[in-house]
């Protein structure tokens, strides 16, 4: 895999290349992603198929849209929608130069294929379009979009007060005026040129959208209907979320009895391999197997260096791309930042991790934490190191500030745990089921909520709960907290615990008296965060922290 940037719409964006493996093909496939949370969930998924692809003897390139990922630019930014379509069209053109390429597909997922389609206009000259769960009106995405936004406002406890025509979902904005450009899509009446093939997949048992259909049937194109069966096991949780192997292995076929012909020479695009931009310095940054993304001031440095690590597992951009933003803010500041992807995450080697809360809490990735250091240390980025991350994140900045004296800061959101142990995560979903069955399965099951099946399910739980509690277990537990306590009395290194409402670790420290301890430090810093989404979804949030994130770094700067 190689790391370049195209540029469109004045805008650099990452592509990511995945050279074919034994015999080329003469084929080149672009994936085109969804927008926001639905890229995010999917990202190590579509990294796989890539590689799949590349097995196949295709090139396969991936992309960041301008804005978005690791690409420059913002959501806030004039012209999105614009850049966006000029970018697949870019990326096109990019592989139709190469000289081993003969014939050009483009897979589009969700706004991906609707951009796809759209790109065909500026010369994208893909002879082939595999098309997943894309709508053919942008005004049935914004919908949709809509809906899940307001799904979240009622159940992550913090109001957004946003500009009039803003859309926020899943922790991702879209501007008043970018949210109307892609409403005013409309694919019905396209007439997609020199596309040949269409196979057109809908979403888990929901059928295509019969405009796209017509659309490309209209331009002259020989359409495929298929299922699309793995949709939504894509787009779950990280690292929850699968390759869809169905769908691979369809769109593998469908791909094998292509003519390998009549992909028309494009002139190269110019390709950088980082890009600068307001003062800061990008580019991909290689430590062994894992991968990132430094952003370096172009002017004088100001002496530390920060690296942002995973969020549980969502790629190097953080939660709703925070740590995109504060890299670059820090940059400019004077202060070179790494965003890290360790093994199994993103685009770093190894197996994904699939019990979150069990296989990220271990040392080996505190050892690839430390590893970052050197690196950055052989290219001049010597210490102080600022560390920062979320959940487990949060966990790999406090043991390598243990380990290292190197580390001068640990910023800490939302951790999760402070000392892993299996018993811990045990007791606390004990725990969680007792306080949440204070009174509520009784009350359903008289209301006649409940039937003889779920009556019987719940107490089971709770017995079991309660078998637990009887044990001692949960002694032992608040007894790892006390410890932990003790190992931040004593660490050199400044840290800062910010907690949204409802935190299991807050909650429990606060219950044995860990927290006030902790409060009483002169080297720690305790934040409260607004809301009670533990990924920082709400703007207020993502806002809140980073302020909290900032005065910290200012604090050692």
């Amino acid at each position: 895999m190689r790391g370049e940037y195209l540029t469109a719409a004045g805008e650099p964006f990452l592509t990511l290349v995945h050279e074919p493996a034994g015999r080329p093909s003469g084929i080149a496939v672009l994936l085109v992603p969804p927008f926001g949370w639905d890229d995010v969930a999917s990202y190590r998924p579509r990294r796989d198929w890539a590689i799949a692809l590349a097995g196949a003897g295709h090139v396969a390139m991936r992309i960041d849209l301008p804005g978005s990922g690791d690409s420059a630019g913002g959501p806030a930014d004039p012209g999105r929608v614009a850049a966006w379509t000029e970018a697949v069209s870019v990326a096109a053109k990019a592989l139709r130069a190469r000289p081993d390429v003969a014939r050009l597909a483009v897979i589009g997922l969700g706004l991906g294929g609707l951009l796809a389609i759209r790109a065909q206009e500026l010369g994208a000259g893909a002879q082939d379009l595999v098309l997943w769960a894309v709508p053919a009106r942008g005004r049935g995405l914004v919908r949709e979009l809509r809906a899940f936004s307001a799904m979240e406002r009622t159940i992550l406890g913090a109001a957004d007060e946003l500009e009039e025509g803003e859309l926020l979902a899943g922790g991702f904005l879209l501007s008043a005026q970018t949210t109307a450009d892609l409403a005013a899509v409309d694919l019905r009446e396209a007439r997609p040129a020199g596309v040949e093939r269409a196979l057109v997949m809908g979403r888990d048992g929901i059928a295509p959208d019969p405009g796209i259909v017509t659309c490309l049937e209209a331009g002259g194109a020989d359409v495929t209907l298929a299922e699309g069966a793995g949709y939504a096991a894509m787009h779950v949780q990280p690292p929850d979320s699968e390759a869809p192997a169905e769908v691979v292995a369809l769109v593998e076929r469908w791909l094998a009895d292509a003519p390998v012909a009549g992909a028309g020479r494009a002139d190269a695009p110019p390709t950088d391999g980082s890009f600068t931009r307001e003062g800061v310095r990008e580019q991909p940054f290689e430590v062994g197997s894992l991968f990132g993304v430094l952003a370096e001031p172009v002017g004088e440095p100001a002496g530390v260096t920060a690296v942002l690590l995973n969020a549980g597992a969502i790629r190097r951009i953080g939660p709703s791309r925070m740590w995109t933003v504060a890299a670059r803010r820090w940059a400019a500041r004077g202060v070179p930042t790494l965003r890290l992807d360790v093994a199994g995450i993103g685009d770093a080697e190894g197996e994904p991790s699939r019990d979150a809360d069990v296989t990220l809490y271990v040392p080996e990735f505190i050892d690839q934490v430390l590893a970052a250091l050197d690196a950055l240390e052989a290219r001049g980025h010597s210490g102080p190191y600022a560390l920062g991350g979320l959940c487990s994140g949060s966990y790999w900045s406090f043991h390598a500030a243990l380990r290292d004296r190197r580390v001068a800061l640990a910023m800490m959101l939302n951790p999760r745990l402070l000392v892993f142990d299996a018993e811990l995560i045990e007791a606390r979903r004990h725990r969680d089921a007792l306080r949440r069955a204070r009174g509520s399965t009784w009350r359903k099951a008289l209301r006649g909520d409940l039937g003889p099946r779920d009556v019987a399910a719940r107490v089971g739980r709770l017995a079991r709960a309660g078998a637990y509690a009887a044990s001692g277990a949960g002694r032992r537990i608040d007894d790892r907290h006390r410890s932990a306590a003790d190992d931040v009395a004593a660490a050199d290194a400044r840290l800062l615990f910010a907690f949204s409402r409802d935190e299991p670790l807050e909650r429990e420290m606060q219950a044995d008296g860990s927290l006030q301890r902790l409060a009483a430090l002169d080297h720690v810093d305790l934040v409260e965060l607004p809301g009670l989404d533990h990924t920082l979804r709400p703007l207020v949030a993502q806002r809140a922290a980073h302020a909290a994130l900032d005065a910290a770094l200012e604090r050692i700067l």
